[in-house]
């Protein structure tokens, strides 16, 4: 597999026989596999064809690895013994016999000077491979089978893992055990030490993978593996991974316990999701930063619980519009938030109207009520609270149906673009703002009458693109009706600063030396979106950003950056999000597609080819993220375009956004 497009580059399969072990040469040509009949494949991965196949083994060979730069391969198998193959002939260099019962793995260390065996008895064997003489023997290592051994970069220590659930690390010059490091509840099954030696990761049956600093035994953070997706997640409750997809693909996914109560992860977003977190973490930073936050795997005051009080679960309303009347109640953390979603949008709070409740009891209680108009059929309210700690409550969700006589017009389209080609200072001008824009616009106004009652469009080129056109613009959508669709386009600068992103508007002067606080004052934020996003009456949302970087410092982890204003905008509000932020703009993009990368995949979803999950003539909010999702890799190995990942965020419910059908 490619690791960057996820494709699949070669593909072989060797009857039904199951292969044990697999491993690559340092130069990635040449893949060797130990299979259950003790033969030694050898895999040609430019060519995909087999060019060896040795007989190694009575029983299954177990365990493979490659070294000279693939021209020698060691194997392990189930009959106890350890050979030294000429990889290009077959022929056995060396035989070693550890007597300890099958060999479940092997290492190589230290510039290919020792070689690590683990073994069905629980002990670890070391020799030097230039004479095959034994410098290392275990004690008993493990109670079970060893399953995988790691050599210290330095030479130095060497590393084992096994059926009880332990990880050890060992000295190589005395043979002692130098500690213990305990977390894993199940088998563990592979172990590594990092390049530099200061760090191991562990793999094991519990579904995680798990690094550990290797000077203290601490656990660092662990790997967790959904349907398709992934999470990091640190001991003291900072975490990374997939935003967008569906719920078990999510972080949603994974869950902190307390008191006999779970809590996903998701719900720590506002103040614990660290984007890049591993790699922060293997830097030696703080993921806190300087911010004060209780360690959740020690605690954690809980969110107050929140309950709908009133519609009740399946009422049947023939009014146009319903009360919601939502309470908090205090669990030990404070209230210090409630946000109430309908059909997945959030509700503009300053419609509601608070209920001062427990009058002499600070913050025990609180109680709002919303006038929420409805759409036809099936409306779904979802409320959570917040804690002090911005830890979000378990959501409390209620469905109801409205089949009145006065049925809700038609739903419009709204649809709102943002282009900017020509800035006031004219060092940052651009080539594809406006062309993108437009091309977004054509393709609306040419197919909105399949799904929609009428087209509203909005459009704001370069000098038009003001900080104060943008804001009138989003204050006109507060009063459209909640059955309409919303569809935001912005292609400019954009730029990323203290945890906040920002559009840049045509007059926002991004080279002048006080240029952050310029960003602070006349950009278009994160903060100052989900403001008035939250406002707009529609419960359909998309918002596409298609916004460059304007240049300056990029640390390691800039490409992250982004992650965070967008994940928090997306959950705050409700609302899809798709954004290509990118370091700068490149003019070869517009030459070979006509658009820049991400409107010209975003276009081709639109026009039909995103119609896959289901291929069904219609095109959802879903089909098209997850279109951009895949084929933006794809687009850039095929251009030998720079590298651009699309940043994702989709909290709200999936909509159609055009049909294809005649």
């Amino acid at each position: 597999w490619n690791l960057e497009t996820g494709i699949r580059q070669a593909d072989f399969q060797k009857q039904s026989v199951p292969i044990h072990d697999v491993a690559s040469d340092p130069g990635g040509h040449v893949l060797a596999f130990a299979d259950g009949d003790g033969h030694i494949g050898l895999w040609d991965l430019k060519e995909n064809q087999l060019i060896g196949n040795i007989k190694g083994h009575q029983g299954a060979a177990l365990t493979v690895l490659l070294y000279q730069e693939g021209q020698r391969v060691i194997s392990g198998g189930e009959d106890g013994q350890i050979s030294v193959w000429e990889a290009r002939t077959g022929t056995r260099m060396m035989q070693l016999s550890p007597d300890g019962g099958p060999v479940h793995s092997l290492a190589m260390g230290h510039n290919d000077t020792y070689l690590a065996a683990g073994l069905e008895n629980g002990t670890i064997r070391v020799w030097d491979i230039a004479n095959g003489q034994k410098t290392f023997l275990s004690e008993k290592g493990h109670d079970g089978p060893v399953r995988s051994v790691s050599i210290s970069p330095d030479g130095k220590a060497v590393a084992s893992v096994g059926d009880d659930k332990s990880l050890r690390v060992w000295s190589l010059a005395d043979g002692k055990a130098i500690r213990d490091y305990t977390g894993h509840d199940q088998a563990v099954n592979a172990v590594s030490f990092t390049r530099n030696g200061q760090f191991l990761v562990t793999a094991s049956n519990d579904m995680t993978a798990r690094f550990w600093d290797r000077a203290s035994g601490k656990e660092m953070a662990r790997l967790i593996s959904m349907k398709s997706g992934w999470a990091v997640v640190s001991p003291g409750g900072f975490f990374d991974g997939t935003l967008d997809g569906d719920t078990e693909d999510r972080l949603d996914a994974v869950q902190w316990a307390v008191e006999n109560r779970s809590f996903g992860v998701d719900g720590f977003l506002e103040g614990y999701y660290r984007p890049a977190l591993l790699g922060r973490l293997l830097a030696g930073e703080s993921p806190a930063g300087d911010k004060q936050l209780p360690s959740i795997s020690e605690g954690f005051k809980l969110p107050p619980e929140v309950t709908i009080n009133d519609p009740k679960q399946d009422s049947l309303l023939r009014e146009g519009e319903v009360s919601v009347t939502v309470e908090a109640l205090n669990q030990g953390g404070g209230i210090d938030e409630i946000r109430v979603f309908h059909n997945g949008k959030i509700l503009d709070d300053r419609e509601a109207q608070q209920i001062k409740a427990d009058k002499g009891k600070k913050e025990q209680r609180e109680t709002k009520v919303y006038y929420v108009p409805l759409v036809d059929g099936k409306n779904i309210f979802r409320a959570v609270g917040f804690s002090s700690d911005r830890i979000e409550s378990e959501p409390a969700e209620i469905a109801v149906v409205y089949d009145g006589v006065k049925k809700p017009p038609p739903p419009s389209l709204h649809v709102v673009v943002v282009g900017i080609n020509q800035y006031q200072n004219p060092k940052q001008n651009l080539n594809f703002g406006v062309p993108d824009a437009k091309g977004v616009l054509g393709y609306f106004t040419s197919s909105y009458a399949s799904l929609f009652h009428k087209l509203i469009q909005y459009e704001l080129f370069d000098q038009e693109a003001t900080r104060s056109s943008i804001f009138n613009t989003l204050r006109f959508l507060e009063k459209i009706p909640p059955q309409d669709t919303v569809v935001i386009y912005f292609a400019g600068h954009g730029e990323t600063l203290r945890d906040k992103w920002y559009f840049v508007p045509h007059e926002l002067d991004l080279l002048a030396e006080n240029w952050e606080t310029s960003l602070e004052e006349q950009g278009v934020s994160s903060v100052f979106l989900q403001l008035h996003i939250a406002r707009i009456g529609a419960r359909h949302i998309l918002l596409l950003l298609d916004a460059c970087k304007s240049g300056g410092v990029m640390d390691a982890f800039s490409a992250y950056a982004d992650h965070r204003p967008f994940a928090l905008l997306s959950r705050s509000t409700g609302i899809h999000i798709a954004t290509a932020a990118k370091k700068e703009q490149y003019a070869g993009e517009l030459d070979k597609l006509g658009h820049g990368l991400f409107t010209y995949t975003l276009l081709e979803a639109l026009s039909g080819r995103g119609d896959m999950n289901p291929a069904d003539g219609n095109i959802s909010v879903q089909e098209t993220l997850g279109y951009i999702r895949t084929q933006m890799p794809v687009l850039i190995k095929k251009h030998r375009l720079p590298s651009q990942k699309p940043v994702l965020n989709s909290r709200g419910m999936d909509f159609w956004l055009s049909i294809m059908r005649k």
